[in-house]
């Protein structure tokens, strides 16, 4: 279980990490000559903003859908079509949230190093409370709150329970106070609790899951407002 746990925190980290890395040389390099077709009147740089992203939406399904079909079997992960495709829905989803996070910190940088680091800073930040290792309850509360505000999070919470609900595995089974184990038959959904998933309160464990898959694509939505907008400051 920790190992499937892992990966799909591995996979939601490097997806995003990878798709901002690529968007940031690629956005700089177009800048050049976008403000050459600007000032020449050509078009603005929101048309040109839209475009890219138009343009950026075909790669991140085709990124997605590489890292998982290449992995997600391999490594054990829930069998069926849907959780297969929740699970590469959500990767598409922190995509289009990576490429989305790229073209703002493009809008807001001069140059392509800072934006560089900026977004390796914020992607580490976003991976530490994105609730794998520490779990949500193990933040330390000050920075608890930034799990809200984490794409990272929001995926990682999905596709966990798309993972685990009303799933059994074998693995280590503590029997009594000493430590003793055993393997034996893992509840998925009890695994799932002692994870401290943040939304289980809000509803079944199904709502909570397209809940997060929304979500991820509202950040992505909103990012994209947020660049749209100051790409012309």
């Amino acid at each position: 279980a920790l190992g499937r746990s892992g990966y799909i925190f591995l996979s939601s980290f490097l997806v995003l990490m990878l798709s901002a890395a690529v968007t940031i040389p690629d956005g700089f390099r177009q800048r050049i000559t976008l403000f050459k077709h600007r000032n020449a009147e050509f078009y603005s740089g929101k048309v040109a903003y839209i475009v890219q992203v138009l343009l950026d939406l075909p790669l991140s399904i085709i990124e997605a859908t590489l890292i998982s079909s290449i992995s997600y079997f391999w490594v054990g992960m829930a069998p069926g079509a849907n959780h297969y495709f929740y699970f590469l829905g959500t990767l598409i989803g922190l995509e289009c949230v990576g490429q989305a996070f790229a073209r703002v910190l493009i809008a807001f940088s001069r140059t392509q190093v800072s934006a560089n680091v900026a977004s390796s800073l914020l992607i580490l930040l976003f991976a530490t409370v994105g609730g794998f290792m520490p779990s949500f309850e193990q933040i330390t509360p000050v920075l608890r709150w930034l799990s809200w505000i984490t794409p990272v999070s929001y995926a990682f919470e999905g596709m966990m329970i798309n993972q685990f609900d009303g799933t059994t595995f074998f693995g280590l089974v503590i029997i009594d106070e000493n430590g003793t184990s055993n393997v034996g038959t893992v509840d998925g959904t009890k695994y799932l609790e002692s994870m401290s998933i943040p939304r289980k309160q809000w509803g079944t464990n199904t709502q909570v899951k397209i809940f997060d898959v929304l979500m991820i694509f509202m950040f992505a939505l909103i990012l994209d407002m947020i660049g749209v907008y100051f790409c012309e400051v």
